[in-house]
């Protein structure tokens, strides 16, 4: 059974969204970390307010994936399916973060203990 144009296109929407989700959710925990956001607008916009961040994320999000798929026609499950690749490696970057600033930490911990075992 092949799926329509739409439906293939409605489930790469769903994805990217869910994609967009886990970016924002990822964003706000560095941003706990001291890590600054790369693009400025959203950046200013968390510094008046993390809710008004999400919601200014998602509405922008949201506007700019329909624009896209409205208006592409028949180049719009291409754009779709970069932005779902160009969004996995925002996420697997989040995750090498994550897990880099894991490791930065314990071996500032460790090296902060072998510190005060000296004194």
């Amino acid at each position: 059974m092949e799926l329509k144009s739409d439906n293939q296109n409605t489930y790469i929407i769903i994805l990217l969204h869910l994609f967009n989700f886990l970016d924002a959710a990822f964003s706000l925990h560095v941003f706990s970390l001291g890590v600054e956001e790369a693009n400025p607008l959203l950046w200013f916009v968390y510094g008046i307010s993390p809710g008004i961040f999400i919601v200014v994320k998602f509405l922008f999000f949201t506007v700019s994936i329909e624009v896209l798929n409205r208006f592409l026609k028949d180049n719009s499950r291409r754009v779709l399916v970069l932005l779902l690749v160009v969004y996995f490696s925002v996420l697997v970057f989040h995750v090498w973060g994550l897990q880099m600033t894991k490791r930065v930490n314990a071996e500032v911990e460790a090296g902060a203990t072998s510190i005060e075992a000296k004194d």
